[in-house]
């Protein structure tokens, strides 16, 4: 009696069309997964800075009343990143910090003999993400990272940018100037910055004409 079996050939065209559809889907299905995975994380992490703001209005008043520190310069006139990151610590310890849940907090990356910094003060949650903070004139910068310290780390991807001004509160980065979703789009193409503004319009999500792959 003989028995039925597949040859060999049979078995090398089998896995090599299996390989194919794997190399056409799997990059798809990761793609999908992290579009998921950061929306997730965006909406969290908006929702627990809005509900830290609100239970810090309690005890310190309306935002319009927080006083920013002001930008400081040295005696050549460059930004004075030394005096800057203490003041914004000292502003995050008192405002917001206290409302929030967070693993650590470290003082960036501030370098005394070369005097660079890449961000101020960095907040670490409990799910790993981070939130780095840099002051500018009337505002407080604020980028929040949903990889921590992992790569890739490149704003509009995995970095996306807030801000926190006495005259608007917490938003997207200078959500002030965007007048509407086409503009959001439009702005995102060509300052990645303004991509967060974009996916609030979205509800934080990433739609098929989000202009960067995750």
């Amino acid at each position: 009696m003989r028995t039925k079996a597949f040859t060999l050939a049979e078995v090398l065209i089998t896995l090599a069309i299996i390989g194919i559809v794997a190399a056409l889907t799997i990059p798809g299905l990761m793609q999908s997964y992290k579009q998921k995975e950061y929306s997730t994380r965006l909406k969290k992490f908006y929702s627990t800075m809005q509900q830290a703001i609100q239970l810090s209005e309690i005890d310190n008043g309306e935002v319009t009343t927080w006083n920013l520190p002001a930008v400081a310069y040295d005696d050549e006139n460059n930004y004075d990143y030394s005096t800057n990151y203490m003041e914004v610590k000292d502003w995050l310890n008192k405002y917001l910090l206290p409302y929030l849940n967070y693993s650590k907090v470290t003082d960036g990356d501030y370098d005394e003999e070369t005097g660079t910094q890449k961000q101020s003060v960095t907040v670490y949650f409990l799910d790993g993400s981070k939130l780095g903070t840099f002051l500018s004139a009337n505002y407080l910068d604020l980028y929040y990272d949903v990889n921590g310290d992992k790569q890739p780390d490149t704003v509009g991807r995995a970095n996306f940018a807030f801000s926190f001004s006495k005259s608007y509160g917490f938003t997207t980065y200078l959500r002030q100037n965007v007048s509407s979703r086409e503009d959001a789009l439009n702005k995102c193409k060509n300052l990645t910055a303004y991509c967060s503004t974009l996916l609030l319009y979205d509800g934080w999500e990433f739609k098929d004409d989000y202009p960067y792959k995750l």
